[in-house]
């Protein structure tokens, strides 16, 4: 039975008001998370049990989310790093960013107005604008095209285009102008079209998942799934079956479009591996056995993507051009483990872990507060946020624009007072336990200065 489910029986079955077990906290600031309504309806059945929302949110204030690093996450992380250097580890992060719109709307919370443009800098205006974005930083645990680092020349800081991004851009592209290859060979989003059409007058799919949707999907462009089964070797067979096998006139020449998508899909396959031991080749980690032949790979990829022309004009110098260089640059960083390996602070290198699927799943968290709000106020992004910092068990619906393809988990903290020191130690050696059996995450090179 989960130790939290025990502690509830327990404060049922106990005639004695005891202090409520971190267990217990951690389940009900959880539940009341997903729902306040199934928390009350919890609360009523198991004789008030659980704390009332009130002592949630006494709980939840002690953690400050001003417009700056938070001190709580920062101190629990710095734990995470002394903890794994007692072990003689260092930990490695992957800082990831990406910006979130939210509503302009000013609110006051009965001591602070919020909703105006704060970069917790102190500036003596009163003509301060309304905030419409906000801007998020998160060290996801791994990691580290690069450039010098600014005090120390020797060395290198990555920097890795958001694969997820950089696939959309590549189905964006293809559906909006026809792509010429270095033969000649048209490359061109009608066939993606005429194959839709032709396994919905057959009723038959060949062995594909491509749909209506995925060619008409406008209206869903920020679905990652989408455009990963649209430019896959699953079409791309399915295109050489209708030209070659079948003889199909409405897909003569649709070799050059079936390479397109299989090179793309093998692309974000190496840049998208999320375990050491999966039966797709191009799906493994990068270790050391595999690293020569995925350089080689890449090289023969960045080569392809060079050749590939717009109207007689070098694709890496068109409008369309973003995706293109961003997928060169993040196969040029494989040379990141080559780094990596050689001082024999990594294993092997897990490429998902330098997405940014982490950040987009946690925006989807923020959005699900308050009915699904699209654009929350300040105000209501930071409640979002600061439940969140208490919670270590959320999970993210399916039908979000992205959702998580690992176990990774939330940092989840508290606050650091005596009482509750023992608790976070006993946190961050049980989500180092996790990390080292679920992900196998090795040592990296700390990049947290302390």
């Amino acid at each position: 039975m989960p130790p939290a489910i025990q502690e509830l029986l327990h404060k049922v079955l106990s005639k004695k008001r005891k202090k409520f077990p971190e267990s217990l906290k951690s389940f009900a600031c959880t539940l009341h998370f997903h729902s306040p309504a199934a928390y009350m309806y919890v609360r009523k059945m198991f004789v008030k049990c659980l704390p009332h929302p009130t002592t949630l949110r006494t709980w939840m204030r002690t953690v400050h989310c001003n417009s700056d690093i938070s001190d709580l996450a920062l101190q629990n992380v710095v734990k995470k790093v002394k903890n794994a250097r007692e072990k003689n580890k260092n930990l490695i992060f992957n800082i990831t960013f990406d910006e979130m719109h939210i509503k302009k709307k000013v609110d006051w919370d009965g001591k602070k107005i919020h909703g105006f443009i704060d970069t917790d800098v102190k500036v003596d205006n009163n003509s301060l604008s309304l905030a419409s974005q906000v801007l998020l930083f998160m060290l996801i645990c791994i990691i580290v095209p690069y450039f010098s680092h600014p005090i120390d020349k020797s060395k290198r800081i990555y920097i890795f285009y958001d694969a997820c991004h950089m696939l959309k851009l590549m189905r964006n592209a293809i559906s909006k102008e026809n792509i010429t290859d270095k033969d000649g060979n048209i490359i061109s989003w009608t066939f993606l079209k005429e194959l839709v059409n032709l396994q919905n007058v057959e009723k038959l799919h060949v062995a594909n998942k491509i749909r209506k949707r995925h060619v008409q999907f406008f209206n869903e462009k920020m679905k990652v799934n989408l455009a990963a089964q649209t430019l896959s070797n699953l079409v791309a067979d399915a295109l050489t079956f209708l030209e070659y096998d079948l003889k199909e006139s409405k897909f003569s020449g649709a070799s050059a479009t079936a390479k397109f998508c299989k090179h793309f899909d093998d692309i974000f396959d190496i840049l998208n591996s999320r375990n050491i031991y999966n039966k797709t080749e191009n799906k493994r980690a990068i270790t050391r056995d595999t690293l020569y032949p995925i350089k080689d790979k890449a090289t023969h990829f960045i080569n392809y993507i060079d050749s590939l022309q717009i109207k007689n004009v070098s694709i890496l110098q068109s409008t369309l051009k973003t995706g293109f260089i961003g997928f060169i640059i993040n196969l040029r960083n494989v040379a990141l483990a080559e780094e990596l390996f050689y001082v024999n602070v990594i294993d092997f290198l897990l490429t998902y872990k330098l997405s940014q699927d982490h950040v987009e799943t946690y925006f989807s968290l923020i959005r699900r507060m308050h009915g699904w709000n699209n654009n929350p106020s300040a105000k209501q992004f930071k409640e979002s946020y600061r439940k969140i910092l208490h919670l270590a068990n959320v999970s993210v619906s399916l039908s979000a624009n992205c959702i998580p393809k690992d176990d990774t988990v939330l940092l989840k903290v508290s606050n650091t007072s005596t009482n509750d020191v023992q608790g976070i130690e006993e946190h961050v050696e049980m989500q180092m336990l996790i990390y080292e059996k679920n992900f196998q995450i090795p040592s990296l090179l700390n990049i947290i200065i302390l």
